[in-house]
């Protein structure tokens, strides 16, 4: 398994893949934007849920990607509000990410 640096992430999907298919993913608890929330582990599993839903949809890190893997939690998601909170969250901090070379500061963001 590859990752980055020290920030304990998947450097590709493909790696977080085989993972999965070993019925092991790896998160960590600290890199997951655990202080958005008031509670850490809700930070942790929802984006260990996105995880699965880029697997089960087969999509890589790429701002297309994370729109494909947004949508398949979105559509499971009981509200608009909810998935305006998701989309911030899962795609507009991608975005940020990849435009930026870095993490960005943590913020929720309503389209």
């Amino acid at each position: 398994m590859q990752m980055q640096n020290n920030d304990m992430q998947y450097d590709t999907a493909s790696d977080m893949f085989h993972d999965i298919t070993q019925n092991h993913l790896w998160v960590s608890l600290e890199n997951y934007g655990g202080n958005i929330y008031p509670n850490f582990f809700c930070s942790f599993a929802l984006l260990a849920v996105h995880d699965y839903d880029h697997y089960k949809s087969k999509t890589d890190f790429s701002l297309d990607g994370e729109i494909t893997a947004y949508r398949k939690l979105a559509n499971r998601s009981p509200s608009l509000e909810i998935q305006k909170i998701l989309y911030s969250e899962l795609v507009l901090k991608s975005a940020a990410h990849l435009y930026l070379h870095h993490k960005p500061e943590p913020k929720v963001v309503f389209p």
